[in-house]
């Protein structure tokens, strides 16, 4: 069986085995020695030695193995390829790394939000900001920029390739959300656009105590 291997929270490269976690103690050529990562708090001797990806000697543990916790670093690992190597959206990769996680290990995940940070952060690192298009016809909104984080749909209208093309970006609830104000008001500009359309115009909704706009990219002069 190949060795399991995820990343600590800095980047370190950790092992597991039989529901133990093991950081790297000392790494000579192809020859490993991993410490248990509770060392420190059960002053655990559990230490694992490798060649290459085989196992040549384990040290047992003094304390009860923590499946959760490998569970976690194991979703956690996944979560990042995902983001790497597919093109689902971060809601999707959240949802695939949750399905078969065990109630004890998922209520360790961590907040949905630090989640959602880290896999859009990979995805940038990855993929970087797609270049912009200098020609209206030719223009493609790649789908990751059409949603939101959460998966909702973002990009609401697109008029079509033309030298007239309108973008609208909203969400539903942000539709529905206007439809109880009682006042809207328009604004437009002109030095945040990108260079093929003329100006930006945002529209927002007033509710008491709360605010809610809607973007329209507007190539028209």
């Amino acid at each position: 069986m190949p060795l399991q291997f995820v990343d600590s929270e800095r980047g370190h490269k950790m092992l597991l085995y039989n529901g133990h976690t093991h950081s790297r103690e000392k790494i000579s050529g192809e020859k490993g020695i991993w410490k248990c990562f509770l060392y420190h708090k059960w002053r655990c001797t559990g230490r694992i030695h490798t060649i290459g990806d085989e196992i040549v000697k384990s040290t047992e543990n003094n304390h009860v193995s923590d499946s959760a916790d490998a569970e976690v670093r194991r979703a956690i690992k996944k979560m990042k390829v995902l983001a790497e190597q597919s093109g689902s959206t971060t809601h999707q990769i959240i949802a695939k790394v949750s399905e078969d996680l065990s109630s004890s290990a998922a209520v360790r995940l961590p907040q949905v939000s630090a989640m959602k940070r880290t896999i859009q952060r990979k995805k940038e690192k990855t993929k970087g900001i797609p270049a912009i298009s200098n020609s209206l016809l030719q223009l493609v909104i790649p789908q990751e920029y059409t949603l939101t984080s959460s998966g909702q749909l973002f990009l609401m209208y697109d008029s079509g390739p033309s030298e007239d093309r309108i973008l609208v970006f909203t969400t539903a609830r942000n539709l529905d959300y206007m439809l109880e104000c009682e006042h809207w008001y328009g604004d437009g500009t002109f030095s945040t656009a990108p260079n093929m359309f003329s100006h930006i115009y945002t529209i927002h909704g007033r509710q008491i105590f709360k605010y809610h706009s809607n973007s329209i990219c507007n190539s028209a002069e």
